[in-house]
């Protein structure tokens, strides 16, 4: 596993020129809270006095729907900020079960759901691709791959 450190420039090399992005490394500082509620709302206020007009999203996984009632502070996480879902593996199955007893809540996840082509490679297949020195190119930017590569992650 590459460290925090190596996985954030790999994030800032792969956004360069996409105006649009930006990566903070709010989780990585020595205080930073492991909750997804509590980082957005640092980053909100963080950026609340900005000349920039943020919007926040949470963009997750299909796969992370189903542990969602279970994040700290759930609720007011989908009221103060936009979810999105990326609908990865297919029909997302058993979902209406988790939110029965909350309409609001079920009526905001079904307007959220953003079908997505799925990329047939896992994150454990690309780092083996990596180590055997097999084309990654069509699965990440070659600026990328040749950080990879200069500081020997991923077994290359």
């Amino acid at each position: 596993m590459a460290s925090a450190e190596h996985r954030l420039q790999m994030l800032q090399i792969a956004i360069k020129g996409l105006p649009h992005c930006s990566i903070t490394n709010i989780e990585l500082q020595p205080h930073a809270s492991p909750f997804t509620y509590d980082t957005l709302c640092q980053l909100r206020t963080q950026y609340e006095n900005s000349d920039k007009d943020v919007q926040w999203h949470l963009v997750i996984g299909d796969d992370l729907l189903y542990t969602l009632p279970k994040w700290h502070c759930a609720e007011q996480l989908l009221e103060e900020f936009g979810l999105y879902i990326g609908q990865r593996g297919g029909k997302i199955q058993d979902w209406e079960a988790l939110f029965k007893d909350n309409p609001k809540v079920l009526t905001q996840i079904c307007s959220s759901i953003l079908p997505m082509r799925q990329l047939e490679i896992s994150a454990t297949e690309l780092r083996s691709r990596l180590a055997q020195q097999l084309y990654c190119d069509h699965l990440m930017p070659p600026q990328v791959i040749n950080y990879i590569q200069t500081h020997h992650l991923y077994g290359t």
